[in-house]
């Protein structure tokens, strides 16, 4: 059982614009999060293919670098850029697709593993919200036009009625590093107490420090 995943990216000087840091910083850490979610999908057995949806340089150049299939954005918002990578997947005949953010840095092969677990035949639509309950942080829908998306305030309970609604097969999962999305600064102070991925920590360490951040985790 292998999923295609879906990561929709918003021009780096658009987003995270409730982390409170310099701009030249929270691009960086964007890029940083995005390169590290990548590392894992590259890595992982269960990845059949990444998509890649954005129209920011860099992630398209970090995306090529590590194999993923780019598709131009043209920032209408999440659920059209997920829209755009929904008609490629049906274009290819994709059995799964998972949707998730660039700002969980700390997913791994396992939380992978572990999320499909919980995949019920032949339909099924799996939800993350995230650690404040207040979105979605991986949607998991087999097939993958089984539902569109809503990302939206209160995203994670949209899609948890829509999915009862489109298949017998839904569940609403807690993956722990998969909820642990980046908007604050303070959500970048559980990274750095993370000691799973020590390189990580230190990268954004250092970014922080570098934009004088007051009172940085």
């Amino acid at each position: 059982m292998r999923v295609s995943v879906i990561i929709p990216v918003k021009t780096y000087s658009r987003a995270k614009t409730r982390l409170d840091v310099p701009p030249r910083v929270r691009e960086e850490i964007c890029h940083v999060m995005l390169r590290e979610v990548l590392r894992t999908l590259a890595e992982s057995p269960l990845v059949y293919e990444t998509v890649l949806v954005t129209r920011e340089d860099r992630a398209r150049s970090l995306g090529e670098e590590m194999g993923a299939t780019m598709l131009r954005d043209v920032e209408a918002g999440v659920n059209e850029a997920v829209a755009l990578a929904d008609a490629y997947l049906a274009g290819k005949g994709a059995a799964m697709s998972l949707v998730i953010p660039q700002d969980i840095p700390l997913i791994r092969d396992a939380d992978i593993r572990f999320l499909l677990k919980f995949f019920t035949p032949p339909t099924c639509v799996l939800v993350v919200p995230s650690r404040r309950l207040d979105g979605t942080n991986a949607l998991l829908r087999c097939p993958p036009d089984i539902m569109g998306t809503h990302y939206d305030d209160d995203s994670y309970r949209s899609h948890m009625r829509m999915a009862r609604q489109a298949t017998p097969n839904p569940a609403l999962v807690h993956v722990p590093r998969m909820m642990r999305d980046v908007d604050t600064v303070e959500d970048l102070g559980h990274i750095l107490r993370d000691d799973t991925k020590p390189e990580l920590g230190l990268c954004i360490s250092r970014l922080l420090d570098s934009g004088g951040v007051p009172g940085a985790p």
